[in-house]
């Protein structure tokens, strides 16, 4: 009773008060950050790592679980502060063991709240136990209370949870307030359930070409709704189309299209980075002005100045990495001092097959190095990482947050 008055009573400010700011997120921000969010909110080895770099980026980091017969329902909840405002993130976690997979093929069509609407029995359990977290609930509260938005977002089965999730907060009055960004996400119910709500609440549905589970309930009468953002993947990626790593990869790239990564990072400029050095064959050609910045945006963010040289990277052949790292040149010296710089950056990357578990995958190395301004080394550093769950470019990045200046 107390529940259904405080609803009522948020209605009734909704309404009659008027609306406050809420933060916002570029398209191409909110795009990268909900696709980092949708892997971190999975359990492993990369997500701990890119839980490592959204906590670096300022987010604050909770997990939000729920247990019952039902579903074992996860999500990582992510909020930070900006000057306009609070940003909240709700991730919801996809398929990652037996329970979950069972939660996916409970296909039977059941009633939703709405009349004659239907959706995924599984879907919508999984949903139902999420939003029966009392921590959940609290936040729901708090946001409904305060004007902030919430962002919905969630691959595969958390995508799906995503959607029935903000269906029930709009019938609570929060459609205004919710925004959703699904990442592969099968159609969560009928025809009537996406009319109903299509148009509610802000929904972008993502999608890359060669996915087949977007179209795997459709015969079964599901029905998709939301604008859908169709993806192409890079020729290089050669990952299995459903797997997140694709769809992180692509709002990368789209991340670094839209996004200038070139000149001057940093109040303080102390380092100048050289061109980075690709050893011959390690990237497809398209691949090389992503390597590049991804390398220097990550640079970016370690905290010093960094000046880049206007060329952002050479090709070395095979032969001439094995020899070892090679002097630097006395021109980069000079630009380095010039620039107002006391240490100079070279970086290698190279890609090679390797053999793991009878799987053939990439091994990426990134070899680092810093002199001071006599050509004296001050650090060196070596980082690999595989591909084993991730695609190359993904693989640079971590291989890059791993070292340090």
């Amino acid at each position: 009773m107390l529940k259904k008055f405080f609803w009522l009573t948020v209605i009734c400010l909704t309404v009659l008060m008027p609306r406050p700011t809420f933060a916002q997120l570029r398209a191409e921000d909110l795009q990268l950050t909900c696709a980092m969010a949708s892997m971190a909110a999975y359990s492993s080895e990369t997500s701990d790592m890119i839980r490592n770099e959204l906590a670096d980026r300022g987010w604050s980091l909770e997990r939000i679980e729920a247990y019952s017969s039902k579903a074992d329902a996860k999500a990582l909840l992510l909020r930070r502060d900006t000057v306009e405002g609070r940003l909240n993130i709700l991730s919801i976690c996809g398929t990652e063991d037996q329970k979950d997979a069972e939660i996916d093929l409970r296909v039977k069509l059941v009633p939703f709240d709405i009349e004659g609407g239907s959706v995924h029995q599984g879907f919508n359990d999984y949903a139902e136990v999420l939003l029966s977290s009392d921590r959940l609930s609290a936040i729901i509260d708090e946001i409904a209370a305060s004007g902030e938005t919430l962002y919905l977002t969630g691959h595969s089965l958390g995508g799906a949870a995503a959607i029935i999730a903000a269906a029930r907060l709009t019938e609570r009055g929060l459609g205004d307030r919710i925004s959703v960004m699904t990442f592969g996400a099968p159609a969560a119910g009928d025809r009537f359930f996406a009319d109903h709500f299509n148009g509610r609440f802000k929904f972008d549905r993502i999608t890359v070409s060669g996915d087949p589970i977007k179209k795997s309930l459709r015969a079964l009468g599901y029905a998709h709704f939301g604008d859908e953002i169709k993806l192409v993947p890079a020729k290089s990626v050669s990952k299995f189309r459903h797997k997140m790593a694709v769809y992180l990869d692509c709002a990368l790239r789209n991340y670094y299209d839209v996004t200038n990564v070139d000149g001057e990072f940093g109040s303080s400029s102390t380092i100048y980075a050289l061109p980075l050095r690709l050893v011959d064959n390690s990237f497809a050609r398209a691949d090389v002005k992503y390597v590049t910045a991804i390398v220097r945006d990550v640079l970016s963010s370690k905290g010093a100045g960094v000046v880049f040289d206007p060329a952002p990277s050479m090709s070395i052949d095979y032969k001439e990495y094995k020899e070892g790292l090679g002097e630097i040149d006395g021109e980069y010296f000079a630009r380095a001092r010039a620039a107002g710089c006391d240490r100079v950056l070279m970086q290698t990357i190279e890609v090679r097959r390797v053999r793991e578990s009878r799987a053939e995958l990439e091994q990426v190395t990134v070899e680092r190095i810093v002199c001071n301004l006599d050509g004296f080394p001050l650090s060196m550093q070596t980082s690999s990482v595989s591909t084993k769950e991730l695609t190359v470019l993904e693989a640079v990045m971590f291989a890059q947050l791993q070292a340090s200046l």
